[in-house]
């Protein structure tokens, strides 16, 4: 029986989608928030759907699993299908679709992830966000890394059997990384399963990640309580990076520490640890996974940089990618920008047109353009689409090339279906930082942004501590602003402002904020700022490159530009 489509699922929760959810701790299907009965095979059925949504299923495989031990006809399939069809309203056959004389399929990804609970380091500080239930939270997580886990497990190869991991990784555009596993540090051998816990979530998050081939956990176990440096066991291993790290728990409280390491010099890239304080509610593998699996590549895209960036080095096809994305992330002007798609350029004439170099591409020209950069951003925006549309070509699972694709869309104010992008991209990849942030941005341009407050949290949540990642900050400022909560707001783009300081629009909106409120001198000088980094300085410039036009929308801005007018900025 494939693991990936068992009936069992030890991971209670429930997986969400739009319109229906199924809730694992009660074997419930809902829809529309109401509970639906549904025959028990019938529900195993969609439950082996929902876990390899938009992938085909066999039917052989629906039948193993859900019929293990019973020889039945296609007829029982054909009626759990039809009975699924019903509850959910799929007359046209679009949710659940039939591949003839090969299986089916749920045509539908999961939602976004809610903002989970517990202290982790990443509360928003000051801004009052109210904590949502991670009941739902963790075990939807808990089922991706055991998917995940599982893929990683699947596609492991034996070390006499198969090329060297790093060589097969270069050939594939790819970076490769050993995680060893985690020692547990609280001394009581009984809490080896933790510390095992961790390394298994740690390897599936970075496994889901764009451009990475991490060395299976089967491999990596030999080195369990080893002496063996990270320097030798990356050269074992082939590895061109490798994570170490420690777990010490006592009652409830935890402490969880990693390391990113260069197999070629031993130097240490980057180090980072994270408490849970005793008593309170957590989830590791919610939190844990994610929150280092995304610290971890941006550690990686670092180091990859400054290994690019030295002429005696080969420049490969990844790493003027993996330099592409890190000079994106702390982009706060165009020639940051243009430098990114010159890394970009350069891999695709060194490589084979990959998708990550491809969606790359693309988000740095719909960033100069979202960035109010550019002059006359029609160019860029179609060269942006091109790019987009080749990253998907490339490759229908990489995350960027989904990130790119919701930017132009909402670039080209088609809102709704830029959210369903930037949705499916954090479907493939939980912890995408910037999909949580534009989703946020789009949520406010919708009129609606109490929910944007949900993305802002869970990405600040990924990334505590990263000082180049502002956007969070700004959306979170956006949305706080767009419900009344100015003083909030204010904050928010004072932190801003603080990660990024050659970023205009928390200059923008702090001047907006202080002329609303009678704080003129200040209004005049967070102008003045703004007015240094950005060439839009009249109301009317602004306007005309708003994104949306929602009535909603439009009527909470108004009270932006009256703050700007108060602040001093032309008509």
């Amino acid at each position: 029986m494939s693991a990936e489509i068992a009936p069992k699922d030890d991971a209670a929760g429930v997986i969400s989608f739009p319109g229906f959810e199924l809730d694992l701790d009660r074997g419930e299907l809902r829809v529309d928030g109401r509970a639906t009965a549904l025959r028990p095979k019938t529900f195993q059925v969609l439950l082996c759907l929902a876990r390899q949504p938009g992938r085909l299923v066999a039917k052989q495989a629906l039948f193993d699993a859900v019929w293990p031990d019973v020889v039945v006809t296609d007829d029982s399939l054909v009626q759990c299908i039809g009975e699924l069809r019903s509850v959910l309203g799929d007359d046209a056959q679009t949710r659940i679709r039939t591949v003839p004389r090969r299986g089916y399929m749920l045509d539908a990804l999961p939602l976004p992830l809610p903002a989970p609970v517990g202290p982790a380091g990443a509360a928003l500080s000051g801004a009052g966000i109210p904590p949502q239930s991670s009941r739902r939270l963790a075990g939807w997580v808990a089922a991706a890394v055991v998917l995940s886990l599982c893929a990683v497990l699947a596609g492991a190869w034996w070390w006499n059997e198969a090329p060297r991991p790093a060589a097969q990784a270069a050939r594939a555009g790819k970076i490769s990384i050993a995680v060893l596993p985690f020692g547990n540090l609280s001394g009581d051998p009984t809490q080896d399963f933790f510390a095992d816990g961790i390394t298994a979530d740690v390897i599936a998050e970075l496994s889901r990640l764009a451009d990475t081939l991490v060395i299976a956990q089967d491999s990596v176990r030999a080195y369990a309580g080893a002496q063996a440096s990270p320097q030798q066991a990356g050269r074992e291993l082939g590895a061109l990076y490798v994570v170490t790290g420690g777990v010490q728990r006592t009652g409830d409280a935890v402490r969880i520490q990693a390391r990113l390491t260069s197999a070629e010099s031993g130097a240490v890239l980057w180090a980072e640890s994270a408490d849970y304080g005793d008593g309170k509610p957590w989830n590791w593998r919610a939190e844990m996974g994610p929150r280092m699996g995304r610290a971890l590549l941006t550690g990686i895209a670092d180091a990859v940089a400054l290994r690019a960036a030295s002429p005696d080095e080969p420049h490969e096809a990844i790493e003027h990618t993996m330099r592409g994305y890190s000079l994106m992330r702390g982009a706060g002007s165009l020639a940051d920008l243009e430098a990114a798609i010159a890394e970009f350029d350069k891999a695709l004439r060194a490589g084979q047109g990959s998708a990550s170099a491809w969606a790359g591409r693309s988000i740095a020209l719909s960033g100069a353009i979202l960035s109010r950069l550019v002059a006359a951003p029609e160019d860029k925006l179609r060269a942006a689409e091109e790019a987009a549309a080749k990253a998907l070509a490339a490759d229908l699972t990489n995350p960027n090339a989904h990130f790119a694709h919701g930017q132009v869309l909402r670039l080209r104010g088609r809102l709704r279906e830029a959210l369903q992008a930037f949705e499916q991209c954090t479907a493939l990849d939980p912890s995408f930082v910037y999909a949580h942030a534009r989703m946020a941005y789009v949520k406010v341009e919708l009129g609606r942004p109490a929910e944007a407050m949900d993305h802002v949290q869970w990405a600040l949540r990924l990334s505590p501590k990263d000082v180049k990642q502002w956007q969070p900050l700004f959306a979170g400022g956006m949305a706080l602003f767009h419900l009344g909560r100015d003083e909030d707001a204010y904050a928010m783009m004072e932190k801003t402002a603080a990660r990024n300081p050659r970023v205009g629009f928390p200059y923008m909106w702090m001047a907006a904020i202080d002329g609303l409120h009678g704080r003129d001198g200040k209004a005049r000088e967070n102008l003045a700022r703004y007015m240094e980094r950005i060439p839009l300085h009249t109301i009317h410039e602004l306007k005309a490159t708003e994104l949306s036009i929602e009535p909603v929308f439009l009527a909470q801005r108004e009270r932006f530009y009256e703050g700007l007018r108060k602040a001093g900025l032309a008509e």
